[in-house]
């Protein structure tokens, strides 16, 4: 429903598309010449890669959800239900505060900033002393399980406001012939950060490496991301 109120994209008039790339069934040749393309772009392909660490982090996340839940927090299903509720509503606010911050301009000065709040709130849940409290009391009964909920709203929140400027960039300055490479290019580099996701929890938890621990060693990379973004930051708008 909400589609039917897009606006009009029609094809761009007089775009060349001469230097379109022919159609193969050989997809793994097509995905190399995909991503090499596009990385020929420096300014797209960083918005790309930037785009993939947030599928990194946002699958992390969600995949070991059920376990937090189940094993770690040991309750009932329907409080893994309201943290997907949480973190869906909390994007959802998270791109109206760009869109409030940014006042319809293209800019990922936010971007940074957005990096280190999704890490800080992170490494605030993996540190929540759980084990002592919902044994007696159901959750929202408890003062952790306030700061549980409002850790996934903020890390939520810190999403969105880190996600829309990013895609939004990418397609504002991706070259009008090649826009939707970029954007197929955008979605192979998040599937790679999902798969590469799923690779890592498996190799931690081989190690008895604990889902809280893992949600804080993931979370501490975007203090990475944040410096590295801040250094590299070079769009026409910012």
């Amino acid at each position: 429903l909400a589609s039917l109120f897009a606006l009009p994209a029609p094809p761009v008039p007089h775009l060349n598309t001469s230097s379109s790339p022919r159609l193969t069934w050989n997809i793994a040749s097509t995905i190399y010449t995909l991503i090499r393309d596009v990385a020929k772009i420096p300014q797209i392909f960083k918005l790309i890669l930037a785009s993939g660490w947030f599928w990194f982090m946002g699958a992390t996340y969600l995949t070991l959800l059920p376990l937090y839940v189940k094993d770690v927090l040991q309750v009932s299903e329907n409080i893994m239900t309201i943290l997907l509720a949480a973190f869906s509503i909390g994007v959802a606010l998270g791109a109206m505060l760009c869109a409030r911050l940014t006042k319809g301009k293209i800019t990922t000065k936010y971007v940074p900033l957005s990096a280190i709040g999704m890490a800080l709130f992170g490494v605030h849940l993996s540190f929540a002393d759980i084990q002592p409290v919902f044994q007696q009391n159901s959750f929202f009964e408890t003062v952790l399980g306030w700061r549980i909920f409002f850790d996934f709203v903020g890390l939520a929140m810190c999403s969105g406001l880190y996600i829309t400027p990013l895609n939004t960039a990418m397609q504002h300055y991706a070259p009008l012939n090649k826009t939707g490479q970029v954007i197929a290019c955008s979605n192979v580099m998040d599937a790679v950060a999902m798969v590469g996701a799923s690779a890592l929890i498996i190799a931690l938890q081989a190690y008895k490496v604990s889902v809280p621990a893992i949600y804080g060693i993931v979370a501490t990379t975007g203090f990475v991301i944040a410096v590295w973004l801040y250094f590299t930051r070079k769009t026409q708008a910012d």
